[in-house]
């Protein structure tokens, strides 16, 4: 049987004040350094961006998701300090305290980040000064190029179960598949499947085709009756609000998604 996985194959008060002021101060003293080493120079900039508020250090994993979800352009956190903050959010929700209580992701989503597989870099020290870190190049989705999304619609006698969708649009040209998905809450585990894709120019299907013999089977029953959990495509969501969605694939990379109206 063919399996489809993937996306397309394949979610300041008083205490503040003292620190920003030092932050100002320090951003000035920077200016007059035009022909630092690159190692200050960096330092500077970073400097700036605290003082300007947009110091990484300062905020939660969640507060960059969101400002990642809702913000444009360079406003957005940088792909580095995204990747950190997916991998800490995923980490946060390991805890026992915030393991439970995510809900399923429900509604259409936009893909707005995501990650390829990560990679151990061991450090340069011996015994507890060597330390290993989880690195992933990350790229924001260009939605002038391509428009990526994916839609969960539970079903209405089981919300464990529904109909999941995944599509990517680019101009004119949709390319789409349909399938089934399955949602196991103390896992936080969607595992689903495709089992239909269609190809559209404009207003015309050019393609309309099954992906996988359902034997006179309806897709639910098909998935429910037939399908072996385990082999199948997953996400695990460890976050999932208003706003965005975020879960790591099968294949090991981070996905972030921003909601939206329709996909």
């Amino acid at each position: 049987m063919e399996r489809v996985s993937g996306v397309c194959g394949a979610f300041v008060g008083a205490t503040c004040a003292p620190r920003c002021s030092r932050a100002v101060m320090a951003a000035r003293s920077c200016v007059v350094v035009p022909f630092a080493r690159k190692r200050r120079a960096r330092r500077c900039e970073l400097v700036t961006m605290a003082a300007e508020g947009h110091s990484d250090g300062e905020r939660t994993s969640l507060d960059l998701l969101h400002d990642a979800a809702v913000q444009k352009g360079s406003r957005r956190p940088r792909s580095k300090a995204l990747t950190r903050a997916l991998q800490a959010a995923e980490r946060d929700r390991r805890s026992a305290t915030a393991r439970s209580g995510l809900r399923a992701p429900e509604g259409s989503y936009s893909l707005l980040y995501a990650t390829g597989k990560e990679k151990v870099k061991r450090g340069s020290g011996s015994g507890q000064e060597s330390k290993a870190e989880r690195t992933a190049s990350g790229y924001f989705v260009p939605a002038w190029l391509v428009a990526a999304g994916i839609r969960f619609t539970p079903d209405s006698r089981h919300a464990a179960r529904g109909v999941v969708e995944n599509s990517a649009r680019s101009g004119l040209i949709e390319l789409r598949f349909y399938g089934r998905y399955s949602w196991s809450e103390a896992a936080r585990k969607l595992a689903f499947n495709f089992y239909r894709v269609k190809l559209r120019v404009g207003g015309a299907t050019l393609i309309d085709r099954k992906l996988v013999d359902l034997q006179g089977r309806s897709q639910a029953e098909y998935f429910e009756q037939l399908e072996e959990e385990r082999k199948l495509p997953f996400f695990i969501f460890f976050e999932s609000n208003d706003d965005f969605a975020a879960a790591r694939g099968r294949g090991g990379g981070l996905a972030l998604w921003k909601r939206t109206s329709d996909v």
